[in-house]
């Protein structure tokens, strides 16, 4: 099956279940083209570069098939179309003017595209990339499969109802989301939309709980994604300095880059933390592998972040850690608490409450090894049941051929 992907920045580092999803998908014996409308990244790993030579890159096609492109947008049924999308769903002038560069976009790949010849398109997230997948189903009838997940459910994107209810299939990746958009626009028909998860490699996540702890170190809380509010590190930091004020030794290793790192670096250092907290930047997924497996609790204080009006979805770090054997901390937040049951498969948290981090860390440092290894375990199944990345894959190619 020919199934093309539209991307931004690709491969990206932030959007590793995509890259997993791809992958597994060209095992399967799919031919995957991925059209991305920036240049090609720096690449850092062999995965990248495989995913990379998947790609084709607006810098790799000249400027001058824009105005050849736009002709071949000019047909009437099209037209109608997008003035009747319009009409009934009015986007922002922001999102307005972030459709017209789409269309720009779309006018520059559409021969290529062509050339591929897809029989589907696949679109993860419901913004920049679904306009462009829409927007090829109403030119050349190519079913688009859009999938939300955070950012565009909660900040909103252009034609977002128009997307769920014109969309060959719109899914989200939880329940939670579906009855948010449900709640939150009234034009759009949530029927229609299914849930269907983000999930990670199990073989490249083996299960090794430690059997014991490492008594010659103090035990390390780790932090993983993009240093940003809405992943609510300075309230890992704020419970770092009450558990060390309550005797409670450990260190906390942040990985991940953005815009919050010298403020993390200053919170530290003004909480006195400096000896104990290590931002480290950006890590490979080997990498991020390697310190999961060296963590004694994996924390992800995720908050509603007022400024941008959005919030996580389900972080894909935190199925890493539940699917390696590491205990898991969260927020009790968006669709997390449909991946971790609180005291079972790991422990919740109330958003932006260092004091609730703190007793929830806590919690889980003074459990027994035998405590640790059932809740282990049953962390452990609840990612093979629900969070497979091959399983869900083929549930998705299988869905995808339904369509053509």
């Amino acid at each position: 099956m020919r199934i093309a992907y539209f991307a931004e920045i690709f491969p990206s580092t932030t959007e590793t279940w995509v890259h997993h999803e791809i992958m597994e998908l060209t095992r399967l014996g799919c031919d995957v083209r991925v059209f991305a409308s920036w240049n090609q990244p720096e690449i850092r790993t062999a995965e990248e570069a495989e995913l990379a030579s998947l790609t084709r890159y607006q810098d790799g096609i000249s400027a001058l098939q824009i105005p050849k492109g736009m002709l071949a947008l000019l047909k009437p049924h099209f037209l109608i179309r997008m003035i009747k999308a319009f009409w009934a769903d009015p986007p922002t002038p922001r999102q307005g003017v972030q459709w017209i560069r789409d269309i720009i976009r779309l006018a520059r790949f559409v021969g290529e595209i062509r050339q591929f010849r897809p029989e589907v398109t696949i679109c993860h997230f419901a913004g920049t990339r679904s306009n462009v997948g829409l927007m090829l189903q109403w030119l050349d009838h190519t079913p688009c499969i859009i999938k939300s997940h955070a950012l565009d459910v909660f900040s909103g994107a252009a034609l977002f109802s128009t997307k769920v209810n014109e969309a060959e299939r719109f899914y989200t990746i939880s329940q939670y989301n579906v009855d948010f958009i449900g709640a939150h626009y009234p034009k759009a028909d949530a029927s229609r939309i299914q849930v269907h998860t983000c999930g990670v490699p199990l073989d490249l996540l083996p299960f090794k709980p430690r059997s014991t702890p490492d008594e010659t170190r103090p035990p390390l809380l780790l932090g993983v994604g993009r240093l940003i509010p809405m992943k609510g590190f300075d309230a890992l930091l704020a419970a770092s300095r009450k558990l060390l004020d309550q005797g409670i030794d450990h260190r906390v290793v942040l990985i991940g880059e953005g815009p919050e790192e010298e403020s993390l670096r200053a919170q530290a250092e003004e909480l006195g933390l400096s000896q104990n907290v290590e931002l480290r930047g950006y890590g490979t997924p080997a990498e991020v592998r390697a310190s999961l497996e060296s963590a004694a609790i994996f924390v992800m204080p995720s908050v509603w972040d007022d400024k941008k009006g959005t919030q996580d979805g389900i972080p894909v770090a935190l199925m890493e850690s539940m699917a390696c054997g590491t205990l898991t901390v969260a927020s009790r937040l968006s669709g997390i608490p449909e991946l971790i049951e609180d005291g079972q498969s790991g422990f919740l948290a109330e958003p932006g409450d260092s004091d609730a981090l703190t007793r929830a860390i806590q919690t889980a440092l003074s459990k027994t090894e035998a405590e640790k290894q059932e809740i282990l375990s049953q962390a452990r199944a609840v990612i093979e049941e629900r969070h497979d990345a091959k399983k869900l894959t083929q549930e998705l190619l299988n869905d995808a051929e339904t369509l053509v």
